[in-house]
């Protein structure tokens, strides 16, 4: 196929020559070696090898068959992938189906998102094709290449694929060389996959990468419409989706446009930074006022609720696994137990956040931990937690000392606490003598009704058990000290 030349009248050629064995087995290291490529030739095959290969009907016109077409036009992002996992899914069990397009113009996104919709298209039973319109760079390049056919149109570029972290503070951030070499093999191992050329794609990802006649040591590639048709990165060009389908032989076939379900639409929501960092405070705050005040009610039931959102919604996007389940369930266990059986908050209550914190970060990234480290997405997970949790405790002081009085708060913070407050002002020495009931274990500090009131108790003497009667030996503000009462 000659360079920026159409292929309307002629079979789209969908495979290259293989590599050679000397690029075959060697390993993933910047190319400096290899011969000049820019006069390799595409090797033509005939539509019927692909789609015999998928055991799909050879499209002759298209003609009662349908195709399926994608949309990624904007930034990758985590709910993308169970969508088109689900497309493709739903395209295999479909006999009449020829075809799935993506119509792509995206900058990028992020990588671990890429790698899941990569795997799904490898994996897919159904011819694939991507239709650059008109950008198809970093995690793009790397969706683009997991498709059987790469079609550009005029203006289309292709590459740019060096991966970065992107900070707190949203700059850019250069990633170690451990992670550039993984990102870099995983670009060439796709592309061979669909018989292109792995140097090509690995000179995308890593700058060190040199090949005589395309791209000089120290340049990251990008390729425009004409270089892509002449290195056999694309296909063919097209001006729009119907000129891409006539040179298909599929003019005829008709185009099923799916939509994300609600699911889909709540996910890609829930799992944004700005949304879920706001699940993870209000959920860290209604636990921490749950705390605060006595049994369990309204400030601990939206935390919770906040929290399952958060995980629902990472869950659906295949970011949550049996850890991090196990983390933050121990992680509310352990709370629980803080809050209903041992008094006051230590080390139980301290073990339970740390348990739903490393939980909440792990759901956030869904991948290696080494993997995540390298590339910052843990770090970047640890980080957004990190602030949830700063401004969970800022909320917390402020509706503690500037808004005591606040209807929200006193809805939060349970009556019963508001009262204990109150009988703190009182002469607390009208208690000494006055029996009452443990209504917690007591073993150094715990919790006992006297009279109609519900007080935070200090346990002096014998170990004295849930339900012993007790007797009040010492009281002032902020200290009852109760003893067993002797029977």
């Amino acid at each position: 196929m000659l360079a920026g030349v159409g292929i309307a009248t002629a079979e789209p050629s969908v495979r290259r020559e293989p590599a050679s064995e000397q690029s075959q087995q060697r390993d993933y290291e910047p190319a400096r070696d290899h011969a000049p490529i820019a006069d390799t030739k595409c090797e033509a095959h005939t539509l019927e090898s692909v789609f015999e290969k998928y055991d799909r009907p050879v499209p002759s016109g298209g003609h009662g068959q349908r195709i399926i077409r994608l949309d990624i036009h904007e930034t990758i992002d985590l709910g993308l992938a169970p969508f088109l996992a689900r497309v493709l899914d739903d395209a295999a069990a479909d006999p009449t189906v020829a075809l799935v397009l993506i119509h792509m113009d995206t900058p990028g996104g992020r990588l671990d998102a890429a790698q899941k919709i990569k795997d799904a298209l490898l994996k897919s039973s159904v011819p694939t094709a991507t239709f650059i319109d008109t950008h198809a760079l970093s995690a793009g390049a790397f969706i683009a290449y997991a498709t059987d056919f790469i079609i550009v149109t005029d203006g289309s570029t292709i590459g740019a694929a060096t991966p970065i972290n992107i900070g707190q503070g949203g700059e850019a951030q250069p990633v170690g060389e451990k992670f550039v070499s993984a990102v870099r093999a995983m670009f060439r191992a796709t592309a061979e996959a669909k018989g292109r050329d792995g140097r090509i794609a690995e000179s995308m990802v890593d700058s060190d990468v040199e090949i005589p006649g395309i791209i000089d040591e120290g340049k990251l590639l990008t390729m425009a419409k004409a270089e892509a048709l002449t290195h056999c990165v694309a296909d063919f060009s097209a001006t729009d989706v119907p000129d891409v389908l006539s040179q298909l032989k599929l003019g005829d076939a008709t185009v099923d446009h799916p939509k994300l379900n609600w699911a889909e639409r709540i996910a890609r929501v829930l799992t944004g930074p700005i949304v879920s960092s706001l699940l993870m405070t209000f959920g860290f705050l209604g636990l921490l006022m749950e705390l605060y005040s006595p049994g369990f009610g309204v400030a601990g039931t939206i935390g919770l609720a906040c929290l399952v959102i958060f995980f629902t919604g990472h869950m659906i996007v295949d970011l949550v696994g049996a850890e991090e389940i196990i983390l933050v369930t121990a992680g509310i266990v352990l709370l629980g137990i803080e809050v209903f059986v041992t008094p006051g908050f230590g080390f139980v209550g301290a073990l339970g956040i740390a348990a739903l914190i490393v939980g909440m970060a792990l759901a956030m990234v869904g991948a290696d931990l080494g993997f995540s480290w390298d590339v910052g997405l843990l770090g970047g997970a640890l980080g957004r937690v990190a602030v949830a949790s700063i401004l969970t405790v800022l909320l917390m002081i402020v509706a503690i000392r500037l808004l005591p009085g606040a209807p929200l708060l006193s809805r939060l913070v349970l009556q019963q606490e508001i009262d204990e407050i109150a009988h703190d002002t009182h002469d607390h020495e009208s208690l000494v003598r006055q029996t009452g009931v443990a209504i917690t274990a007591i073993s150094g500090s715990g919790k006992a009704r006297l009279g109609d009131n519900t007080y935070d108790v200090v346990g002096e003497g014998d170990f004295i058990d849930k339900g012993d009667e007790i007797i009040v030996v010492r009281a002032r503000a902020g200290r009852i000290v109760v003893s067993k009462k002797e029977v």
